[in-house]
Formats: structure tokens, C-alpha cells, sequence
């Protein structure tokens, strides 16, 4: 079994917003690899796929986490 069969078949038991994230993800890596840089700390390097741009995550993954289980220097 190659690796790109692998690999899809992992990217086919995500839900549609991971499979975005995915896209997303080896759209950057493909625009890496052609060298392309930052001009400045406001220009993004890329902007998301239209596909990955259409998912919204509702509320801050983060608030469900106890404050207490965050390992913050004190």
C-alpha cells in the first residue's frame, strides 16, 4: 500500500472541517517548497483555500479546558 493511500484513507475518516485543516495545510507546504516569503509582518504568506475558508468553528476550543489544567508559569 503506497503512503498516498495511507494517508487518504486517514483523510477520509476526518470530519469535513478537519479535511480542511488538511487541504489547508498541504496547500502551505506546497507554497513553501516554491520559496515563497513573508514581505512583512502584515502580509500573510498565503490566504486559505476558498474550501477551507467556508468552515467555521463555533466558540474558543479552548474554554473548555479548566484554567487549572493550563500549565502556565506562575
Amino acid at each position: 500500500m503506497s503512503l498516498a493511500h495511507v494517508i487518504q484513507q486517514h483523510i477520509n475518516a476526518l470530519p469535513p472541517y478537519q479535511q480542511a485543516e488538511v487541504l489547508d495545510f498541504v496547500l502551505f507546504l506546497e507554497q513553501k517548497q516554491q520559496g515563497m516569503t513573508v514581505l512583512n509582518n502584515h502580509t500573510p504568506l498565503r490566504k486559505p483555500h476558498p474550501i477551507a475558508a467556508q468552515i467555521k468553528v463555533d466558540g474558543d476550543i479552548f474554554d473548555s479546558i479548566p484554567a487549572d489544567d493550563w500549565d502556565l508559569p506562575t
